[in-house]
């Protein structure tokens, strides 16, 4: 009996032994059933295909991060509802407001005058053709700084004017009779007809308007939707109000941006 109780413990112990090699070895091999769990990529290779949850495939990508301004470097103190027109030159922020056109970064413009327009043409003299009762009148036109030569019932091209009549009056000044011609033109830029003499005429109701910068420069619009250059940048006249002594301009800088300014007449 104590050999059989011998060879039943040694039984067991082998069984015992064996079932614990069997749990080692099953426990490594779900382990790494799970560590090689195949997972879907999402780039197309059919290897990584799976039927298990699709994951998002991401890239890694580095972002280099604008360093904060330094006190100083700023475009500046703007009030609330005046802000800064701000564009980017050489890596640099630039900022101007839009209330003041600076030109050079020195000088503010101004309304100078708003005065009656006057005539473009005016007579600078005239000759009679000998034995004979025709006159030959010399025009200027002061936009152009033009002269030239017509007759009546004759067209002058560089000028754009018709000569219909042309009439010889005498005038005294200081006990001297003097003769004044008076031409009765069409003048054919502004469609209409008038009578002009060697006196400078004005257009009724028309007005130029003069700006200038503190320079002293001066910058004269004889039309409404005229334009300039002043520096760089583009001037034109949007209207004004003589009443009011004001002059809305429309501005162009060398980047091409447009912005509006009112200026005052200076009293």
């Amino acid at each position: 009996m104590a050999v059989l109780g011998t060879r039943n413990k040694k039984l067991i112990f082998a069984i015992v032994v064996a079932m614990l090699g069997l749990t080692v070895a099953l426990f490594v091999f779900v382990r790494g059933r799970g560590n090689s769990s195949t997972i879907n990529y999402g780039d197309g290779d059919p290897s990584h295909d799976s039927d298990s949850k699709k994951l998002l495939k991401f890239t890694k990508k580095n972002i280099e991060w604008i360093q904060p301004l330094k006190e100083g470097d700023g475009p500046g103190d703007f009030d609330l509802f005046t802000g800064p027109y701000a564009y980017v030159e050489n890596g640099k922020i630039v900022t101007k407001s839009y209330d003041i056109l600076v030109i050079d970064d020195a000088f503010p413009l101004y309304l100078a005058e708003i005065k009656p327009k006057p005539y473009r043409l005016k007579v600078e003299g005239y000759s009679r053709v000998k034995n004979s009762n025709l006159v030959i009148v010399m025009f200027h036109d002061i936009e152009s700084n033009k002269y030239g030569e017509c007759q009546v019932n004759d067209r002058n091209d560089e000028l754009r004017l018709r000569v219909k009549n042309v009439e010889i009056k005498e005038k005294e000044v200081d006990g001297v009779i003097f003769e004044v011609p008076y031409a009765t033109i069409y003048d054919e830029v502004a469609k209409k007809e008038f009578t002009v003499s060697n006196k400078r005429e004005f257009v009724d109701g028309e007005y130029i308007v003069v700006i200038k910068d503190i320079g002293g420069n001066e910058y004269i619009f004889r039309d409404v939707g005229g334009t300039v250059k002043i520096g760089e940048a583009s001037c034109t006249l949007h209207s004004f109000s003589k009443n009011d002594g004001t002059a809305r301009l429309l501005l162009k800088d060398a980047h091409g941006q447009e912005f509006n300014k009112i200026i005052h007449l200076m009293r």
